[in-house]
C-alpha cells in the first residue's frame, strides 16, 4: 500500500516524484542576530519548523479548486506528510508561503487541467 506524501485538510496529494514533480520536506532554522551593548554580535536560535515544497505536473479541476481553496485563505491548514527523519507519516499545523499560480493546460470530457502547480508551506510552531 502507498504511503502519501502529502495530505492537505483531509485531501490526498498525488505522489510528486520523477517527470511528475517535486516533494521536499526540510528543516528551517528560525533565529536572530543580536547586537549586544559592547557591540559583538550573537545569534539566537528560537526553534526550528518544517517547510514543505510541492510540485506537481497538472491537476484535475476538482484538485486544483480545492487546493486554492485552502491555500489562498492566508489560514492555518492541517497538513500530514512524510519526512526524512521518521518512519510514517507525521501531522501539524501549516501557512502556505508561495500560493500556487496554475496554468490552464486542457479540456478533456468538458473538465479543466491545470499545469504549474507549486507551492510551499511553512510549519506554524517552531519546536526544539
Amino acid at each position: 500500500m502507498e504511503t502519501p506524501q502529502l495530505i492537505i485538510e483531509g485531501t490526498v496529494y498525488p505522489e510528486a516524484v520523477g517527470s511528475d514533480g517535486e516533494y521536499r520536506c526540510e528543516d528551517e532554522i528560525l533565529s536572530e542576530q543580536v547586537e549586544m551593548i559592547s557591540g559583538r554580535i550573537v545569534e539566537e536560535v528560537r526553534g526550528t519548523v518544517k517547510r514543505i515544497y510541492y510540485t506537481y505536473k497538472w491537476f484535475d479541476d476538482t484538485l486544483m479548486r480545492k487546493c486554492l481553496q485552502d491555500l489562498k485563505g492566508k489560514r492555518v491548514v492541517n497538513v500530514t506528510f512524510l519526512q526524512p527523519e521518521t518512519e510514517g507519516r507525521v501531522s501539524s499545523q501549516f501557512l502556505c508561503t508561495e500560493i500556487p499560480n496554475p496554468q490552464y493546460s486542457m479540456s478533456v470530457d468538458g473538465k479543466p487541467y491545470w499545469t504549474g502547480i507549486s507551492f510551499s508551506l511553512r510549519e506554524v510552531r517552531p519546536h526544539a
